[in-house]
């Protein structure tokens, strides 16, 4: 999803998208990092529904255009 523009709502997305990827760099398929990996797909996945449920009309358009 990282491209060099991001919308202001998506925000929230692109962080967790950030943290998410320092931490499957670094877990090296370590039992406790992989558990919080999971935890923060999880937080990612629902933050997208989240965010995306809820878009305006003019929203929706940006989004569209933006890909």
């Amino acid at each position: 999803m990282s491209s060099g523009y991001q919308l202001p709502f998506e925000k929230s997305i692109y962080e967790i998208e950030s943290r998410l990827a320092e931490l499957e760099k670094a877990s090296n398929g370590q039992f406790g990092v992989s558990e919080l990996v999971r935890k923060v797909r999880r937080e990612l996945d629902e933050e997208k529904r989240k965010v995306y449920m809820n878009l305006t009309a003019y929203q929706t358009v940006l989004v569209a255009r933006h890909s």
